[in-house]
């Protein structure tokens, strides 16, 4: 019977909304206050006092806060997307939608309009491993890996699931209101940092990749539409795209 209160105890204290024990403190020294006042005071004013002071009497002593709940639900990193929106950028394609799906499909279309990619390595079927040029002339790496998307017309990127910064690319090809064409939208999302300093990089990183994903779709826009882009680089025809190594016997 103990080990049983003592494991409902232990999910309580992990659930969503939990409050840790200074909460709960808190909690308890508010009521006693609230209700005491509201009792001296009397009149409807005192009454809701006294109803505030029994709320938050009753919170601190079941050491679960719904509000706490919410907020903890809205910031948790959910399996359709992560949890801050890094860039968001749509455009129109002249162009129809199965052609557009089928060019943003390969990697090694994308790649040659990016000119900080050096390198995309196919290491397995729907993984690759991307190589960038960072600040101060280091190359960094991060690894993408693809997933199927339920509805079809879309792609769905993100990095492995032991990544130290988790990644994820949405890509949602759509027949536009008016017109011909095909709308193209691009959700880049990352996982939230915790610390003051990470979310002053993580703004930083934001206005970049916001700028970096209106240029790439412009240049997705004028591949497909014309079957040439200006990518303003030296050294843009770099670009190599690697296949795995074939099987022996093939």
């Amino acid at each position: 019977m103990t080990d049983r209160l003592r494991s409902a105890n232990a999910a309580a204290n992990t659930a969503p909304g939990a409050l840790d024990a200074p909460e709960r403190a808190l909690c308890l020294a508010g009521s006693s206050v609230l209700i005491a006042n509201g009792l001296r005071q009397g009149g409807a004013g005192g009454l809701l006092q006294v109803a505030a002071g029994a709320w938050a009497g009753w919170r601190g002593y079941r050491g679960h806060c719904p509000a706490k709940a919410r907020l903890c639900a809205q910031s948790s990193p959910v399996d359709s997307a992560l949890a801050s929106a890094v860039a968001v950028r749509s455009i129109t394609v002249n162009k129809p939608l199965d052609e557009v799906l089928a060019f943003c499909n390969h990697p090694a279309n994308i790649g040659a309009l990016l000119p900080w990619v050096d390198t995309i390595e196919e290491t397995a079927p729907g993984v690759y491993r991307w190589a960038v040029r960072g600040p101060g002339e280091r190359t960094l790496h991060w690894v993408l890996e693809q997933h199927p998307v339920p509805e079809g017309d879309g792609l769905h990127w993100r990095t492995p699931a032991d990544s130290r910064w988790p990644v994820e690319v949405q890509a949602s090809l759509r027949l536009p209101r008016h017109g011909e064409g095909t709308r193209l939208r691009v959700l880049l999302s990352a996982a939230p940092f915790p610390s003051r300093a990470g979310q002053v990089f993580a703004g930083k990183l934001s206005r970049f990749a916001d700028g970096a994903l209106r240029e790439l779709l412009q240049r997705v826009k004028q591949q497909v539409e014309t079957g040439e882009a200006e990518v303003l680089d030296k050294d843009a025809n770099d670009f190599i795209f690697v296949h795995p190594a074939s099987p022996e016997g093939d």
